[in-house]
């Protein structure tokens, strides 16, 4: 499972895969927009705050007694949430609008099975 979509998960946002515009019939991590009022801005400010605390769990991280490989496997877990949000894209459904991840893979949880 992507970092992004466990970090979504742990912040109790309900997520699904979507096959977005060009595509091809890859399907990726989305949100919809109707958690969010259908507002981009409260999106982006909840995925701050969500991003700001995994940022002080890696630093935790980095100065407790933990190894340095654990603390490098922590900065490339952030690096990989960072990529994640950098290719956020959204469509309207009609009265929805659709947030998504193109560059992060959907992986189905044992819940959604």
């Amino acid at each position: 499972m992507h970092p992004l979509q466990k970090m979504l998960i742990d912040a109790g946002i309900e997520i699904r895969s979507y096959s977005g515009r060009r595509m091809f019939g890859k399907t990726c991590l989305a949100i919809n927009g109707r958690e969010f009022d259908n507002n981009i801005g409260t999106l982006i400010f909840r995925l701050m705050e969500i991003y700001r605390e995994e940022i002080f769990d890696c630093i935790a991280v980095q100065e407790s007694f933990f190894s340095d490989e654990k603390s490098d496997i922590e900065i490339q877990r952030l690096e990989q949430i960072e990529d994640g949000i950098k290719s956020f894209l959204y469509e309207s459904l009609g009265k929805d609008l659709i947030f998504y991840f193109p560059e992060v893979e959907f992986s189905e949880t044992n819940e959604d099975k």
